[in-house]
């Protein structure tokens, strides 16, 4: 079966087996083009004659010329599906610039442009009208399809945190609507992912000032730069490759503890292959997403004290907006985790231990459930 391939991203050639048909071939070029691009239909003759050849010439000649045309085609090697209702290529024949628009954006290369995202640049042949509405109106419905398919790429790889990738689509995003907030967003919290804060509030900035929308920034933009405003400077050097299931994990992990509860996640593996790194950047990512982040870091005495960690964490946990929430009675208890010099942390005579360790991790879940509705912990 003949293969027709249509490359019109960035070029304008139809190979047709192992001929490269161009604009150059105006006629043949352009019934290959609406045969490859309608593929869902039969494309009736008379309709061939109305797009591709001068009213003023007549419709004998106009048929005549068709079937000049069409007998060139099969020279190709190409044996078109006819009948009464019309012409169309074979079912499978065809593979759609679709296909080119998938590798483009899943590719290596490290900018998108006019180069390679436009649709039939420069095609503007010397055809009847009819055919020149026809691919203004397939160049429309290719450029809402580029568009969709570099969105969805851009949620794609953000959720996996493939950082330079999603820098890449959002550039491409904006090269094509630079008012697109997806974009916008998109850019900045790559770039801020990357260490690069600066650039990223420069493209908030210019994005709020450029906007069409007037002096109203929408919200997710202003809190997104408010966090990159407040978020400390810290430059990042190198890739670490490889941890992209990994970083999926931790995403899926954090997504299933804001929709159902707590969760807990450990990372084990040899030293030096990147937990340290990976963690780091997760926490980063969530915190980027409005997220309250602790870090703590056992030490040898943590080993002999299995609450080292609340220890260690419940000054801030003290610190954040909710914490005046919990019940009254679990200050007393919680008070045991950090003892003062004035305080009385004397246990009562009779009071069993396991008592005291049931109020304990009651006092512990009030307190986090207190400053988890009011924002989410890491």
């Amino acid at each position: 079966m003949s293969t027709i391939r249509l490359s019109l991203l960035g070029d304008c050639v139809i190979h047709v087996n192992d001929t490269a048909v161009d604009p150059s071939s105006t006629h043949l070029f352009a019934l290959f083009l609406v045969l490859g691009l309608e593929t869902e239909r039969r494309v009736h003759r008379s309709e061939f004659q109305r797009m591709l050849f001068a009213p003023d010439i007549g419709t004998q000649q106009a048929s005549h010329n068709l079937r000049q045309l069409l007998y060139r085609v099969r020279r190709l090697g190409v044996e078109l599906d006819e009948s009464p209702l019309g012409l169309r290529l074979p079912s499978g024949s065809v593979v759609s610039y679709e296909e080119q628009l998938h590798s483009v954006i899943d590719g290596d290369s490290e900018v998108l442009n006019s180069s390679t995202l436009c649709f039939l640049p420069s095609y503007s042949p010397r055809l009847p009208q009819p055919f020149l509405e026809w691919v203004e109106s397939r160049r429309d419905a290719a450029d809402a399809r580029i568009r969709t398919e570099l969105t969805s790429a851009l949620f794609r790889f953000r959720e996996a945190h493939m950082w330079v990738a999603a820098h890449r689509i959002s550039d491409a995003l904006v090269w094509i609507d630079p008012y697109s907030e997806d974009a916008a967003c998109g850019a900045a919290e790559a770039l801020a992912m990357m260490g690069r804060r600066d650039e990223a509030l420069r493209i908030l900035d210019r994005f709020a000032h450029d906007s069409l929308r007037g002096t109203s920034t929408p919200d997710n933009l202003r809190q997104l730069r408010r966090r990159l405003a407040k978020a400390p400077h810290t430059p990042r050097t190198g890739e670490l490759r490889g941890r992209a299931e990994c970083i999926s994990l931790l995403s899926s992990e954090w997504t299933s503890a804001s929709e159902g509860g707590a969760r807990l996640t450990t990372l084990l593996g040899a030293p030096g292959i990147g937990k340290t790194r990976a963690a780091n950047d997760f926490a980063a990512s969530v915190s980027l997403g409005g997220a309250k982040v602790i870090h703590h870091k056992c030490d040898v005495s943590s080993t002999q004290f299995s609450l080292s960690l609340f220890v260690g964490i419940l000054p801030t946990l003290w610190d954040m907006r909710g914490s005046l929430g919990i019940a009254p009675r679990h200050h007393s208890v919680l008070a045991r985790l950090s003892p003062s010099a004035t305080a009385d942390n004397s246990v009562e005579s009779g009071v069993a231990l396991e008592l005291l360790r049931a109020e304990l991790d009651l006092a512990l879940v009030d307190l986090v459930e207190s400053v988890t509705s009011e924002r989410p912990l890491l």
